[in-house]
Order: structure tokens, then sequence, then C-alpha cells
């Protein structure tokens, strides 16, 4: 059993996203897995709306409760590299600039200026 969760990497306020909710509390999916013989794992897709990209992970439930999570999917960049990564920053029509919650224009990985044809990142 997978479950997927798609959120904007940036909050409102700019900052990364750190954790995505997966679990609900109180509801036992380890019940229905374990009817089916199944493992329980999840697939979590950052979207920067603005620039139409997404970034897409994969791992397990075992996975995170073993590193003491219970229901959020930790996504910080030091956290990111121990998953299965899917999609690095691909370019995917379908998303829509209405998804924005405004949180990559005033994040510090926007890019700022041109440099040669090439966006700078503002992060320093």
């Amino acid at each position: 059993m997978i479950g997927v969760k798609t959120r904007n990497k940036y909050t409102a306020r700019g900052a990364l996203n750190p954790t995505y909710n997966i679990r609900k509390k109180g509801a036992n999916v380890a019940a229905i897995a374990e009817q089916h013989d199944a493992q329980l794992a999840w697939v979590a897709i950052q979207v920067i709306p603005e620039r139409g990209i997404l970034s897409a992970y994969f791992g397990t439930i075992a996975e995170i409760e073993e590193r003491g999570e219970r229901f959020s999917i930790p996504m910080r960049a030091f956290n990111t590299p121990n998953y299965e990564c899917l999609a690095d920053q691909e370019a995917d029509a379908s998303i829509s600039a209405g998804w924005s919650n405004g949180g990559f224009g005033l994040s510090q990985d926007r890019p700022t200026t041109l440099d040669g044809g090439e966006f700078k990142s503002s992060r320093r």
C-alpha cells in the first residue's frame, strides 16, 4: 500500500516545508496492510508551481518509524538523500501556477538575476 502526498516545497512564509503528514492519527492502516500481506510505503512529491517543477521521493513507513517519526515524512535537505529519488526538479506542464501558496517568491532558493542566461539563486 502506497500513500502519495503532494505539497508545495515551500510554506506560505517562504521556509522549506519540513514534513509531510502521511498517516492520520487514529487510522490503523497497518491492520489493512496486514490483511493483504502488504508493506506500507509512501511517495512524497515536492512541487514549485511557479517554476512548473517537481521532485519525488519514495520510502517505507518502517523506515521513517525507525528514525522516530510517527506521522510525517521529514523533507529537509539532509533527509531526502535517505529516500529513493524518483524525480529531481523535473519539469511538468501539468503543474499549475494556481497551486502556489506564494512561498517560493519568499524563499531563499528563488532565482533573482540572470547570469549568462541562467538564473542565480538568492541562497547565500
